[in-house]
């Protein structure tokens, strides 16, 4: 019977540690060891950003359909970062809201890709505790400083593991390029 790929790896990683001299099993420890204020420090800002997205949600003024409803009853379109989009691009996007008892769940960013700015996405997304998606909208128009801020990974590690798009340069609206071309 031919050692399969499975049992030979299982041996090679049995077989390291019982390879390591006493000095190389104490630099190990040591670097184990090393790692735990690391891993303290990752844990503790994973909690921050945690509790940020939290208070983002708790202080959003739209949590249900109800309070979507309340607020266009009670906000002029025109000073809500909703009156940025098209009457029917709104009427579109409102309809793919989805919410449960926590808030927001889920949403179709098509619409706010469109027509409006990395920033006025984020302002959108903001009336539902949800601004820390904007990154997800892959096709934003990107046109400030303040845009390519709120598109930068730097400090937010809600972006790990995710593939940043390159970077677009736009004279005015529906007139984007890469900034690579």
């Amino acid at each position: 019977m031919k050692p399969t790929l499975l049992a030979g790896l299982s041996a090679f990683f049995f077989a390291v540690p019982l390879s390591l001299n006493a000095t190389e099993s104490n630099l190990l420890r040591t670097s184990v060891a090393e790692l735990d204020p690391a891993m303290e420090w990752i844990e503790s800002f994973s909690k921050r950003e945690e509790q940020q997205r939290e208070i983002a949600k708790l202080t959003a003024p739209i949590h249900s359909r109800a309070t979507l409803r309340a607020y266009l009853r009670d906000h002029k379109l025109a000073a809500s970062p909703l009156g940025r989009l098209s009457a029917r691009r709104r009427r579109h996007f409102l309809s793919t809201l989805s919410f449960n008892e926590s808030g927001i769940t889920g949403y179709n960013y098509r619409d706010l890709e469109a027509e409006l700015t990395v920033t006025e996405i984020y302002q959108v997304l903001s009336l539902f505790g949800a601004q820390h998606t904007t990154r997800l909208v892959e096709d934003a128009r990107v046109e400030t400083d303040l845009d390519r801020m709120i598109l930068s990974p730097e400090g937010d590690d809600s972006s790990r593991g995710l593939q940043h798009r390159p970077l677009k340069l736009c004279a005015r609206p529906n007139a984007c390029r890469r900034a690579s071309e």
